[in-house]
């Protein structure tokens, strides 16, 4: 079974008494970083984050049986490339239609997810609001691939060519024209969208809750 290397960078602290806030402020690190470590041990940190717990902690991989490495998203091993996992952004995703996802990425990734089923993903992204509650609910991270066609009922983030995201439930609407945006809490009305409007949308595979 895999073993990311977060698991061993958690049983060093554990093994030193440090805790997340102890970390942080050594290394500069910030909170939620340092947290999706602690709690995703199937993930590897970012290269950044390595080199800077590394810096700051010279003993990290001498206390490990195997030690510790991140390999480059795209480093070939003869004819394979090592596959390094999902980028996990802590970027907020709405619930609402709010700007977020952007043509570059936003910002380092915290770590990554090497699941294989998730191999076709782009990207991870933390959703805000409550409006798919109680499916996805407020600081869950939602796990994306890129489409280009719809499956009616799948739960999709849509990005518009206004630059406005959403996390809802796609459905068709009486014109063809257009599609209906559903949230699962039933306090938040549809919303019926052009899908000429619709620049992009990702598939949400998965959910990683975020407690």
């Amino acid at each position: 079974m895999y073993e990311g290397q977060n698991k061993k960078i958690k049983a060093y602290f554990d093994k030193n008494d440090l805790s997340l806030t102890d970390v942080k402020k050594k290394t500069g690190i910030p909170h939620s970083t340092l947290s999706s470590i602690i709690n995703n041990p199937s993930g590897n940190p970012s290269l950044k984050t390595l080199q800077s717990l590394r810096k700051h902690f010279p003993d990290l991989d001498s206390n490990n049986d195997n030690p510790l490495t991140v390999n480059e998203p795209s480093v070939l091993y003869g004819t394979k490339v090592q596959w390094r996992g999902v980028p996990i952004y802590d970027t907020e995703v709405t619930g609402g239609l709010l700007s977020l996802i952007r043509d570059e990425q936003p910002s380092e990734p915290i770590y990554y997810l090497p699941i294989p089923g998730f191999r076709d993903c782009k990207f991870g992204a933390r959703v805000s609001g409550d409006s798919m509650y109680p499916e996805i609910r407020n600081g869950d991270f939602v796990i994306c691939k890129e489409v280009s066609l719809f499956v009616y009922g799948d739960i999709y983030l849509v990005v518009t060519e206004d630059g406005q995201e959403t996390v809802k439930h796609v459905h068709p609407h009486e014109n063809p024209d257009y599609v209906t945006l559903v949230p699962s809490n039933k306090d938040v009305p549809a919303t019926p969208i052009e899908k000429a409007k619709i620049k992009k949308f990702y598939k949400v595979k998965g959910v990683i809750k975020g407690y």
